[in-house]
């Protein structure tokens, strides 16, 4: 189960990094305003989750919060994928 997930968060990244500039910020009829704000959100739960279950319930956030591009929202991901 957390290897679908870690694979489908990545099909999202891979996806979303076709957009062009404007269309990833761009607002729309997303609950979070635009790609941009719902994978902050996606990743800030994920970050929450992960962080729960390996017993840090500090609630911070990651180093860097709030990331500021495609690119700074997939780095820590990178290593969990194989």
């Amino acid at each position: 189960m957390v290897r679908f997930h870690i694979n489908s968060y990545e099909r999202v990244l891979e996806t979303t990094a076709l957009l062009s500039g404007d269309e990833y910020r761009r607002p729309g009829p997303l609950d979070h305003g635009n790609p941009y704000e719902t994978l902050l959100h996606v990743f800030g739960a994920d970050w929450g989750w992960r962080e729960f279950l390996i017993g840090n319930d500090d609630d911070s956030d990651p180093e860097g919060w709030p990331f500021p591009d495609l690119a700074t929202i997939r780095a820590p991901r990178r290593p969990t994928r194989t």
